[in-house]
């Protein structure tokens, strides 16, 4: 039997997607879920728990995202994005164990118009959830032990159940009207696609980079993203448009995000929109009734 993957965060979207594509390349997988796996560990405790899993990789996808929630409880965010994550890049350097650290677009200011960012571009995140995750990506390791750091902008898929893409799409496959954000703007990836680059990475199939922008290199508005799928499954909800300031935050929003990548192949654009598309006509009744 192959070696087991850690999974750190394997409830949430990427988590789940990434547990059935494992399961299905034959690695069997180890869940780790705020359920059942305490991030406060001490350093010699965790490293007991790696070694008797005997694991080949651990992938961390474990995080505190949304804005607000960051903001109100930073101890908690910086906890989890940030010295988490140190934590297990120094537990498995004593084992010499590889880790892929999940990250986000928003350790960059995603403040000027038209801008995507590469793996070389400064960082300046402007956010309590951009400030933890950067800290979370362990700078001082990655050249000094098996390090890997993948960084993320907009994630959509059918696993992504609650997130803005989908709850935007749920609504208009119930007829309803919806407000979309026009001056949001990310490089949208499917999280199959994102979930197959890991995977084959963990097998051994591609080679990870110390730092990665996995990317659809396709920007566009969060508006226009709903707009395209509202329309390839003939959704009867109107998508109205509308400026991220109608909903307000606590902290300024970062709203030009989008990424590029030197080291890393774009991910496919309008092939994963139409196989979302897919997904939901196939689902759309499980999709209107569920909460």
């Amino acid at each position: 039997m192959a070696p087991p993957v850690i999974l750190i965060g394997s409830a949430g979207a990427l988590g789940q997607e990434l547990s059935s594509q494992f399961q299905a390349a034959g690695v069997p997988v180890y869940g780790l879920s705020r359920s059942n796996f305490d991030i406060g560990l001490s350093l010699p405790r965790l490293v007991e728990l790696f070694q008797k899993m005997g694991a080949r990789a651990v992938v961390n996808c474990l995080a505190m995202t949304g804005l607000d929630k960051c903001f109100r409880e930073q101890p908690q965010a910086f906890e989890a994005n940030g010295l988490f994550p140190n934590k297990l890049a120094m537990a498995c350097k004593i084992l010499n164990l590889a880790v892929i650290q999940i990250s986000t677009e928003n350790v960059f200011s995603c403040n000027i118009n038209e801008l995507t960012y590469r793996e070389d571009d400064k960082t300046l995140p402007t956010t309590v959830y951009g400030f933890s995750k950067l800290l979370g990506e362990a700078h001082g390791m990655r050249d000094s032990a098996p390090f890997y750091v993948i960084r993320f902008p907009l994630l959509y898929g059918p696993t992504h159940r609650r997130q803005i893409v989908a709850r935007m799409i749920k609504e208009v496959l119930r007829g309803n009207e919806v407000s979309v954000a026009s001056d949001v703007y990310s490089t949208p990836v499917y999280t199959p696609d994102a979930a197959s680059f890991i995977v084959n990475g963990v097998i051994g199939e591609t080679k990870f980079a110390a730092l990665t922008h996995l990317t659809s290199g396709h920007r566009i508005s969060l508006h226009d993203l709903i707009c395209i799928i509202a329309k390839g499954i003939d959704a009867k909800g109107k998508i109205q448009p509308t400026l991220s300031s109608r909903f307000p935050s606590l902290e300024t929003k970062p709203l030009h995000g989008g990424l590029q990548s030197d080291v890393a192949d774009c991910l496919p654009w309008e092939g994963a929109v139409t196989r979302y598309v897919d997904w939901i006509k196939t689902n759309q009744k499980v999709i209107i009734d569920e909460n």
